[in-house]
């Protein structure tokens, strides 16, 4: 498959890595400094033109800042044809903006996380209705060597942004505040780290296994007038539920 990307961020480069495994890359960015050392590092062709990109990509992935999506779409709208399959990763950035962007091309919004680095991303996909099946199917084979791929309504994106997107910087900071706690308990911050790791992965396995609910597994770690159930007090009274959820909805409302 030829692929196209267009801007080389975090995200953007991320993405790029792993389409290489599989796929034929052109990469552009402003920035053509940076396409040539990551053309030397992992791969890929770089254009120095966005008419160079066209010309040899079926699927272009826009991972450009939201600020520059008119500029690029005033130059790359001539340049692709109607079943080129246009990608956007531009955050809050409607399916009807990128119509009015482009006339050209068949538009997908799509919301990718960082954890993609190690192929455990989940990504949600919106499009219109009456996409044509083919595109869809080869938009979702890009797509699933990177994680998960859930497809989504579009009026839900900016939900889905907050809830995977967003969260694992949440779910970094809580992390930070378990390790720092065990720095306090009198562990070196390595040791600590790695049983606050171990023990997150071990409880999503055990959610994952589907025979106990959240609430379920507090209770059976909650014994009455046991120690974790003095733990889970002090975090209610702190409002750090409360913090979570107010947390994720005013990301979620951002772009309103």
């Amino acid at each position: 498959m030829k692929v196209g990307l267009i801007g080389l961020g975090a995200m953007g480069s991320a993405m790029a890595r792993i389409i290489l495994e599989e796929d034929s890359l052109a990469i552009f960015s402003r920035t053509f400094s940076k396409v040539e050392r990551f053309t030397k590092e992992v791969g890929g062709k770089g254009c120095q033109s966005l008419e160079k990109l066209a010309q040899s990509s079926d699927v272009i992935l826009l991972a450009v800042k939201p600020k520059e999506l008119e500029s690029v779409a005033e130059e790359l709208d001539p340049l692709i044809k109607k079943e080129t399959v246009l990608m956007s990763i531009l955050g809050g950035v409607s399916i009807e903006t990128l119509k009015e962007n482009f006339s050209n091309g068949v538009p997908f919004r799509v919301m990718p996380n960082l954890p993609l680095l190690c192929k455990k991303g989940m990504l949600g996909i919106a499009i219109e209705e009456g996409v044509d099946q083919r595109h869809k199917e080869t938009v979702q084979a890009i797509l699933s060597r990177m994680g998960t791929v859930a497809w989504i309504e579009e009026r839900l994106m900016n939900a889905f942004a907050a809830l995977t997107g967003s969260n694992p910087a949440l779910i970094a900071l809580i992390v930070e505040a378990m390790v720092e706690a065990g720095i306090l308990l009198g562990f070196k911050a390595e040791i600590s780290q790695d049983f606050v790791l171990k023990t997150i992965e071990g409880t999503v396995a055990l959610l994952q296994q589907g025979d106990l609910s959240t609430l379920d597994l507090r209770h059976q770690v909650c014994s009455p007038g046991g120690t974790s159930i003095v733990g889970i007090e002090a975090l209610e009274k702190e409002g750090v539920r409360y913090g979570l959820i107010e947390g994720l909805k005013r990301i979620a409302h951002v772009h309103d």
